[in-house]
């Protein structure tokens, strides 16, 4: 198959090239709608206004501003005509380690004029320590907002719409699961949509649904501007345990939709998650999404929302999502089997490619395939060691231009691959031979997660029928050239492969950056495309041409020599770093620790020039060692007279073969989180305020003694736990208190983190710990 002349190829590198470039590019968010929009559309600039009340500082469970944004988001709810309920409730979870928190959810409901069910609009109000919370998740609560004054500017809606803000989302789904199990709304839902959010920026991804999602996906695909989604997500979040306050929704046996943008992935958790940094297109997309559907929703019946399973899918440029049950995901991989045959017989009888040559291809690109992947699994490390060793020290998980090296070195690679192929076989054989491997991979995925077969299922259809059409006539001389209208039917054809493939490339590394799972899911994405892509890169090679590889690794060079000099910590990508005060109440002995094993000169004024290696003993159940844990230095602190938690032996009756116990621990101050680490006793079973822990001891081995509790915005008056002992040993009783925030200590004027660090997660704590023995 020969393509002249020169102009062809470059025509074709310029739409192929282009095309995956706009489908990366344009798979953004909807522009934001200003203030001045109509009062029934949703505007992105309205809701803004909730969201920096919300987020003016972090609002974790417990604090000062916690119940700040609370009482706000209880007024904001009167001012949409609504009354708002708090429902309040001890919530926990857990076996061998306990978490509880007390928590407060704030619910609002708006009557139906002939209800069929309810529509639950649910996002989280709390934060993170360290984060004000914009993205994460005050633009859920904000969309929730908006969303519903705009639908009450318009008429009554048939169904029940139940606002949820849920509490304690960060500590575990805590509030959802109040709601679920305690709040007797929860029965009356049909269908629930949440929004959440990953990062500050990108579009609003359609990444979770309930079981039998059919219908509710034909509503998304048909009603949200610009959608962006994808059942591959819905395959990965049935099979991980990745947790939203949707998992927990989901035992209400409801039709829902999970909604969440990734981008800006650096600042999740973090004060870069702050309202100067959120999207307000990314809002835009919730609230969109929100009120359309909570519009179409509110209005059907909810008696059956539920079909079969659906494979769907976005498709930037076109701003469209195509969807199709389940049930025909086999038959269109079996469809893709025929029509490979079909086209390697073809090819065999028209002396275009052999058995032998699509063999060799297949075993060499499957070969490709599996290097590629393990060559993304290991990129991340292998970068970050560098910088460890040899460079500054950044942030390669989420630099772009490493990504960007990574692929561009594949698919040179495959360009190389392929002009070392077609000195010895026919384009056919190579083409034909790169899908026979992925329709291996087609089948696979159709049987066993038929939501991610749209991957590999149309690109490779579109890969087989381009070997068709770029197949020669019978009377055509075996160096005919293909004419300009074969060349445009193969671009056309290769047209799903890189709406589908390149997109979906792009969005792992969003999602999850260069961990070994985003790099080797971005790698073997990219080995996917470039099989899919063998007849278009057959016209830019034209057999021997090397300039395409020789422009993929050009490209490589010049990502990797962007990556090399701009990624480091900085100001604008400060490196993540909590400092931790750690009082051991016992000994009167004091540390400060931080959570970093390198130096820095801020780090001077709590450990001194001498740090030591490991955690603080504060930190470490007493029966521990605090030798070996890696992550943190330690140094010598003065001891702070801070309020300590308390332990005293409520009960303790002697039974047959050893004694039944009850201790109550108590905060030094309400709302304080309360760790407790009980060790040292055989125990049959463990309760804590009356209610049994089922499986705290069970199936674990008799030298396996420790039990955890946790509880979080503890009450002043604690919590007592009770516990059946074997046997005559003492129990020790560590009971530690958590604090947000550095205590300040007489004499020591500390100096402001610089720009160039950041709190992350639980941000700075203070922690207070004391040992019983009973």
């Amino acid at each position: 198959m020969l393509t002249r002349p020169a102009w062809t190829a470059l025509l074709s590198a310029a739409f192929v090239g282009g095309l995956s470039i706009a489908g990366v590019l344009l798979g953004g968010p909807p522009q934001p709608v200003p203030a001045d929009a109509p009062p029934f559309a949703f505007s992105a600039v309205r809701a803004m206004a909730h969201v920096e009340q919300i987020a003016q500082r972090p609002h974790p469970v417990g604090s000062a501003d916690h119940a700040r944004v609370r009482d706000y988001l209880v007024g904001a709810i009167a001012r949409l005509g609504l009354k708002a309920e708090l429902q309040s409730a001890v919530v926990r979870r857990g076996t061998t380690t306990v978490r509880m928190a007390r928590v407060e959810n704030i619910l609002a409901r708006i009557a139906g004029t002939k209800s069929t069910g309810a529509v639950l609009l649910a996002s989280h109000y709390d934060s993170v320590p360290a984060a004000p919370g914009a993205a994460d998740a005050a633009s859920g609560v904000a969309a929730v907002i908006e969303a519903v004054r705009a639908l009450e500017a318009g008429p009554a809606p048939r169904n029940d719409i139940i606002l949820l803000f849920t509490d304690a989302e960060e500590l575990g789904l805590l509030g959802a699961q109040a709601f679920v199990d305690q709040h007797p709304w929860a029965d009356d839902v049909r269908l629930v949509m949440n929004f959440e959010a990953r990062g500050t920026h990108g579009p609003a991804w359609m990444f979770e649904t309930s079981a039998g999602n059919g219908a509710v996906v034909a509503e998304w695909a048909s009603l949200v501007p610009k959608p962006a989604g994808s059942s591959l997500t819905y395959e990965v979040y049935r099979r991980l345990p990745n947790d939203t306050d949707f998992t927990e929704f989901k035992r209400l046996n409801a039709a829902g939709l999970n909604f969440a943008f990734v981008g800006g992935l650096e600042h999740y958790h973090t004060p870069g998650d702050a309202a100067a940094a959120l999207d307000r297109g990314s809002l835009q997309h919730h609230g969109e999404a929100a009120l359309r559907l909570t519009r179409r929703f509110a209005s059907m019946d909810l008696g059956a929302p539920q079909a079969r399973d659906a494979v769907y899918f976005s498709l930037p440029v076109l701003n469209a999502a195509p969807h199709y049950s389940t049930r025909y995901a086999v038959p269109l991989a079996a469809a893709a089997a025929v029509l490979l045959v079909v086209a390697a017989v073809r090819a065999r009888r028209r002396r275009e490619a052999g058995i032998g040559g699509i063999i060799l291809a297949a075993v060499i690109y499957a070969a490709f395939a599996g290097a590629s992947g393990y060559f993304g699994w290991r990129f991340g490390r292998l970068a970050g060691t560098v910088h460890e060793r040899w460079l500054p020290d950044g942030n390669v998980t989420t630099s772009a231009p490493y990504a960007g090296a990574m692929v561009a070195l594949i698919i040179a690679l495959w360009l190389v691959i392929h002009v070392l192929l077609r000195k010895r076989l026919a384009a056919h054989s190579v083409a034909l031979g790169a899908a026979v491997v992925i329709l291996v991979a087609a089948a696979a995925s159709s049987w066993f997660a038929a939501g991610a077969s749209y991957v590999v299922v149309w690109p490779l259809a579109g890969a087989v029928l381009s070997v068709l059409a770029a197949s020669r006539r019978t009377d055509a001389p075996p160096d005919v050239a293909l004419h300009a209208g074969r060349i445009a039917v193969v671009m056309i054809l290769s047209v799903p492969a890189i709406l589908i493939v390149w997109p979906l490339a792009h969005s792992f590394f969003v999602a999850m950056g260069l961990t070994p799972e985003g790099g080797a899911a971005m790698a073997a994405t990219t080995a996917l495309g470039v099989g899919v892509l063998t007849v278009p890169i057959e016209i830019l090679v034209e057999r021997r041409r090397w300039w395409p590889a020789g422009t993929a690794a050009v490209a490589a060079l010049a990502c990797m020599a962007v990556a090399v000099s701009e990624t480091r910590y900085s100001d604008r990508h400060p490196r993540p770093v909590n400092v931790v005060y750690a009082i051991n109440a016992d000994a009167r002995t004091a540390h400060w620790a931080v959570r970093a094993s390198w130096a820095d000169t801020w780090f001077g004024q709590f450990l001194g020039t001498a740090p030591r290696p490991g955690r603080p003993p504060a930190l470490v159940q007493p029966w521990s060692s605090p030798d070996g844990v890696p992550g943190f230095l330690h140094a010598d602190a003065p001891p702070a007279d801070l309020p300590a938690p308390q332990a005293s032996l409520v009960r303790a009756v002697a039974t047959e073969g050893g004694r039944q116990v009850a201790v109550r621990v108590v905060p030094g101050r309400e709302g304080n989180m309360l760790i407790v680490w009980v060790n040292g006793v055989p125990a049959l079973d463990v309760a804590v305020d009356g209610k049994p822990v089922s499986g705290a001891f069970t199936r674990r081995a008799p030298d396996d003694t420790a039990w955890t509790l946790e509880y979080f915005n503890a009450p002043a008056s604690g919590a007592t736990f009770s516990m059946t002992l074997r046997g005559s040993q003492a129990l020790t009783v560590a009971v530690v208190e958590r604090t947000h925030g550095l205590p300040e200590l007489p004499g020591m004027a500390r100096t402001p983190r610089p720009a160039w660090l950041m709190p992350f997660q639980a941000g700075d704590q203070t922690y207070v710990r004391r040992t019983y023995t009973f």
